[in-house]
């Protein structure tokens, strides 16, 4: 069987998904954005993996300003492919027009998604297949990071020989990653204008590494927990009360 997937915002359900069976091939579907952090994972997977994998580039929701536009330019863009065998399965973590058009396109029989622990295929092959157990430690170095913890703590090196260190930081207490894939950082509740400036520096620096949608801070702090809600927007230090 092979697998074709979809990317989503955090790569966690994909790269569980490629791992939890042994395919004859994947064939990856990811965005220009992601598209260099794709080709790094794969590059890791096939260290602890036999399968040969496909990168191919298409079109995000982002670039586009009206959804005609989009499913007109994706279905464009798919003519380069053709329709798949019946060994086929898609599986979506990514958007649910992207996933219209490509079964719509390339005529996908079989549809996987992910339930309660295990990948469930329906469609002309019917699976179920258990999920691959995936830690914190193999998720940040499948994604060329190795995550050091000693003492208060907590830092990210480069997994390669330089192991030149990227982010530290001694203001997290805890650092886990969630059911679904997030990483769920806990703060220490800073109690100064300089501690709050700091745990914005190191939230900023996280998002850099991993995309908004890939973690989840947890900080005790009205003022930046607000502004957890719109991180696009700059940090305003004269908002603060003193």
């Amino acid at each position: 069987m092979q697998l074709h997937l979809l990317c989503g915002k955090s790569p966690f359900l994909w790269i569980k998904a490629v791992l939890s069976n042994e395919w004859s091939k994947v064939k990856i579907y990811t965005y220009q954005e992601i598209f260099e952090q794709t080709i790094l994972i794969c590059a890791k997977l096939n260290e602890i993996s036999d399968c040969k994998m496909e990168v191919v580039a298409i079109q995000g929701l982002e670039s586009v300003n009206s959804m005609e536009r989009f499913s007109v330019e994706f279905e464009r863009d798919l003519d380069r492919f053709k329709p798949v065998e019946e060994d086929v399965i898609l599986f979506y973590s990514g958007t649910v027009p992207h996933l219209a058009i490509l079964v719509s396109k390339l005529n996908y029989r079989s549809l996987m998604k992910f339930h309660s622990g295990k990948f469930i295929v329906s469609g002309h092959i019917e699976k179920s297949i258990d999920e691959y157990k995936l830690d914190l430690d193999q998720f940040f170095k499948l994604q060329g990071y190795s995550l050091i913890r000693e003492k208060s703590n907590t830092s990210l090196a480069l997994d390669d020989t330089a192991g030149e260190i990227i982010f530290k930081s001694n203001i997290i207490t805890n650092i886990e990653l969630s059911y679904f894939g997030k990483i769920q950082i806990d703060w220490k509740k800073p109690v100064s204008s300089g501690q709050r400036k700091k745990s914005v520096a190191g939230i900023l620096q996280l998002i850099e590494l991993f995309g908004r949608h890939s973690i989840e801070h947890n900080i005790e702090d009205p003022i930046i927990e607000n502004w957890l809600k719109n991180v696009n927007m700059p940090f305003e230090m004269e908002s603060e009360e003193e």
